[in-house]
């Protein structure tokens, strides 16, 4: 209790940021910690550091401002790092003692929250035997579902100049006031839109395209044939509903149709647009997005005192519908570095890339990708959280159609302090579902008093795995260069098992300094007759179904992979807090949708698939 008086009493308010033009990142520090939070649409996040060595596990609850009932939270991981970021892919220094004395710290999210609400958190820490050490209490503030425009005027541009309208978007926007909305007339625009104007917080300067807008940047050799850029130090902008093509004339080698790459780029929304390609560019490494941090990097101790290049980055409700990307270096999107950005309700395909869609290196700091349709033939992963600090990054509620690819479905190689939740995802896998592998990590810490158990915890909870492909692995997790702190509960695998992905090495001690921690129980695995237990040995799926799941219908080319009536999945489920909490009968369900719920579930058509371990 004196602990807590003496928390309360010395709280001070050190930073009140406020982001994307409607919501509060909360940085405060007491006399014990420093605690930040923050809210996007739908979720909320908190981070406290550093943390007393008898502060072994933390438990979070929620509940609306006004409510008196809390609600419960999954629980805050309890990570380790060093406060030592620097530029570039040694963001894997955190876990390099050499560079820097090791920092316990609790992170966690909070989902499935009402856009434009505020909402009291409170965070118990506890020591090894559950005893609470200390409550820290915070309020955030989710942003609304939509985004809002300015009250400025309105600029007209169209390819006649008829009624003193701009012919060029560019002249338009230098004209622009903060709140000023600009309106592109049908016609094609062979002009990149480059924006070195920012709008106010609240007041956002939105550059809209009017039914039949054309952007075409072919030919424009200023800046390097890319549609859209948005510059350094640009905030307040709303860019939405282009059709958005790019011939790839010229040197386009990693270009992109959007290109934000700089220093302090924040509350930028590209929404309702369609972007296409004219041709396969496979030679050409293109992407649509392109989005990385150049901004000097914060240290996870003090994140006030430098800001992260790209925050509070919006992309929603676009389509891409690509042809070739190029398969050493082709994405459709690709973030390195990121705080408070959201991916959601996008409809994304592709035929041949490199990856589908890329989160690599960062570090990425409560990051929300949801809700998206993502299909590709990828040379290597569907999406990746690769290389380097990922904190709070959530991935759930997404349809990936990954069948033809070549490596991962969902490669995370490796994620750093943690933690990242993959949920309530439908999965059509390639030839590993997941990937988990990373010598970086091992080489960092292998003699310096901590293992894989320590870093990176990654929530495999409430998915759907289909997998056509009868050779193929579910984990790639068979060598040292493995990195995993994994835990795997409620998801139903179709033709896959986990012990024909690990085989013997999942036999090894879970906090083995090589292969890390695994938990895997409350799930199904179905891969034909006979499909039995064998990681029972090692602790893993005890209270897990092995059984065929008896799907709509596992046919191709469409699969209905919703359950039928008399499935073994029903109400095999545990309850994971925030996660199934809605659920029908004794108990959840296994897989993305309650059964009785009666969920819509996306039917996809498989056309192609490759029949391989490569």
């Amino acid at each position: 209790m004196q602990k807590i008086f003496r928390f309360f009493l010395f709280l001070i308010v050190v930073s009140l940021l406020i982001m994307p033009g409607f919501n509060a990142l909360r940085i405060v520090k007491a006399a014990t910690y420093t605690v930040e939070s923050s809210a996007l649409i739908n979720t909320a996040s908190v981070k406290i550091r550093p943390l007393a060595s008898e502060i072994t596990g933390a438990s979070m609850q929620y509940r609306k401002q006004g409510d008196t009932t809390w609600k419960n939270a999954q629980d805050p991981i309890i990570a380790v790092a060093n406060d030592r970021l620097e530029q570039g892919y040694a963001f894997l220094d955190v876990v390099d003692l050499n560079r820097g004395a090791m920092i316990k710290r609790a992170h966690g999210s909070i989902f499935d929250l009402t856009a434009n609400t505020t909402y009291e958190i409170k965070v118990e820490l506890k020591n090894a035997s559950g005893t609470i050490i200390d409550t820290v209490n915070q309020t955030v503030t989710t942003k609304p579902d939509a985004v809002a425009y300015g009250s400025g005027n309105t600029l007209q541009v169209n390819t006649t100049a008829s009624g003193g309208a701009y012919t060029n978007i560019g002249t338009a926007l230098l004209a622009a006031n903060a709140g000023d909305i600009i309106e592109v007339a049908a016609g094609t625009y062979l002009q990149s839109i480059v924006v070195n104007k920012s709008g106010t917080q609240g007041n956002p300067i939105t550059i809209r395209g009017l039914n039949g807008a054309i952007l075409d940047s072919d030919g424009v050799s200023t800046p390097g044939n890319r549609p859209i850029v948005v510059n350094d130090n640009i905030s307040d902008i709303i860019i939405e509903g282009f059709t958005v093509k790019k011939l790839h004339g010229g040197a386009v080698n990693r270009n992109a149709h959007v290109y934000m790459v700089g220093t302090n780029i924040s509350r930028i929304t590209i929404q309702n647009n369609r972007f296409e390609t004219s041709a396969d560019i496979s030679g050409a490494d293109g992407m649509i997005f392109r989005m990385s941090n150049n901004a000097p990097v914060p240290v996870l101790s003090n994140p006030q005192t430098a800001p992260f290049g790209l925050t509070d980055i919006i992309i929603q409700n676009n389509t891409i519908d690509v042809q070739g990307l190029g398969t050493s270096g082709g994405k459709t999107l690709y973030l390195d570095g990121g705080k408070n950005i959201i991916i959601r309700n996008n409809n994304i395909k592709v035929t041949t890339t490199e990856d589908i869609m890329s989160i690599r290196e960062g570090p990425h700091d409560n990051i929300d990708i949801y809700n998206n349709t993502i299909e590709g033939t990828p040379s290597d992963d569907g999406i990746e959280l690769e290389g380097g600090v990922n904190i709070n990054v959530k991935v759930w509620g997404n349809t990936i159609n990954n069948v033809a690819g070549e490596k991962a479905t969902i490669s995370l190689t490796p994620v750093v302090v943690g933690p990242a939740y993959i949920f309530k995802n439908t999965i059509y896998g390639s030839v590993q579902a997941l990937k988990v592998a990373s010598n970086y990590v091992i080489d960092a810490i292998e003699t310096q008093g901590y293992n894989l158990a320590d870093f990176g915890p990654i929530f495999i909870l409430q998915n759907t795995f289909f997998h056509p492909n009868a050779n193929a692995e579910f984990i790639r997790y068979e060598t040292t260069l493995c990195h995993a702190r994994f835990i795997m509960k409620n998801n139903l695998v179709w033709n896959r098992s986990l012990t024909s992905s690990v085989g013997p090495n999942i036999q090894r001690p879970t906090r083995d300094g090589y292969w890390g921690d695994i938990t895997s129980d409350y799930n199904l695995w179905w891969k034909g007759a006979g499909t039995v237990n064998n990681n029972a040995g090692a602790g893993l799926d005890i209270n897990s179904v092995f059984s065929d799941p008896q799907l709509t219908s596992s046919f191709f080319p469409n699969p209905n992979l919703n359950l039928q009536s008399g499935s073994p999945a029903i109400d095999k489920g545990v309850v994971l807090n925030n996660i199934n909490d809605g659920y029908s009968g004794s108990a959840p369900d296994l897989g993305a949708y309650e059964y009785a719920q009666a969920p819509a579930q996306p039917i996809v058509t498989l056309t192609n698939y490759a029949d391989t371990t490569s």
